[in-house]
């Protein structure tokens, strides 16, 4: 399946710089908001980019990959899941959720959507909206921004 073309919009992949986040108090087996962006005005933004293709085309799905760590630096384990949420904060919709030892390896592919690599332009977030990284650890620590990594890709769509 080709990715649908959409009017003046364009494939980026998002650092940890592209975020709002903190050193966070990450409790054990709760998610918490680990990275959050709030969409610019005139823009609609996407998890993922490409797609997986057919048999006879390539895989143009960009790669997420993320590692949360403490200060010291070590890696704290847990799942990470991708999330947008309305400009108020009042609905937040689940895109996907990952084991952090998948991301920290190799990372995953994301394509266009972000839904469990299917095309799907409808889990976007539009001006003022958010993009939310939540993260479960498997046991209670301190996140450090400065010593964690995160790169994933994302498709722009100025109005």
């Amino acid at each position: 399946m080709a990715q649908p073309q959409i009017a003046n919009s364009y494939p980026i992949q998002l650092t940890k710089a592209d975020f709002t986040l903190a050193n966070t108090a990450l409790t054990a087996g709760t998610y918490i908001d680990l990275y959050t962006l709030q969409v610019p005005a005139k823009q609609i933004r996407w998890f993922g980019e490409g797609n997986s293709g057919s048999s006879n085309s390539v895989d143009t799905r960009g790669t997420w990959t993320m590692d949360v760590k403490t200060s010291a630096p070590a890696s704290i384990p847990g799942n990470a899941r991708l999330v947008v949420s309305d400009a108020n904060r009042t609905r937040d919709v689940f895109i996907r959720d990952v084991r952090s030892e998948q991301l920290s390896a190799e990372g995953i592919k994301v394509g266009f959507g972000g839904r469990n690599g299917q095309n799907a332009p409808f889990y976007s977030s539009g001006q003022d909206a958010f993009l939310i990284i939540k993260f479960k650890a498997d046991s209670t620590a301190t996140a450090s921004s400065s010593d964690s990594m995160l790169s994933i890709p994302s498709t722009i769509q100025n109005l």
